[in-house]
C-alpha cells in the first residue's frame, strides 16, 4: 500500500473511531487496522495528533482565541453580571420605597 493510499484509508478509519454511533466491534477493528497502517507508515502519525475528538472540551486556543482574549471575555461577563445584579437590586429598593410611600 502506498503512503497516499494509507493516508486515505487512515482518514476513513479515524472517522469511524471518532464517530460515537459506530458499533464497538467496528471501532475495535478500525483501531487495529490503524495500528497496522502506522507500523507500515510511521510518518502518518501526525494525522492522529491533528484530529480533534468532537467530545473533547472546547479549547479557545484551537479556534484562534488566545488566553488574553479569553480572560477579557470572562471579565466582561463578570462585570455584566455584577452590573445587572446592582441594577436589579436598585430597582427593587426603589420599588419598595415608592410602594411604602403610596400605602401610607
Amino acid at each position: 500500500m502506498t503512503e497516499a493510499q494509507a493516508r486515505a484509508k487512515l482518514q476513513k478509519l479515524l472517522a469511524i473511531t471518532l464517530h460515537r454511533g459506530a458499533a464497538q466491534g467496528e471501532q475495535a477493528n478500525a483501531t487495529r487496522v490503524i495500528g497496522a497502517i502506522l507500523q507500515e507508515h510511521p510518518s502518518l502519525r501526525d494525522m492522529i495528533t491533528g484530529v480533534r475528538d468532537p467530545a473533547a472540551p472546547y479549547s479557545p486556543e484551537e479556534h484562534g482565541v488566545g488566553p488574553q482574549e479569553s480572560t477579557w471575555a470572562f471579565w466582561k461577563g463578570v462585570l455584566l453580571g455584577v452590573g445587572t445584579a446592582v441594577v436589579t437590586l436598585g430597582v427593587l429598593v426603589l420599588s419598595s420605597l415608592f410602594n411604602r410611600g403610596n400605602n401610607q
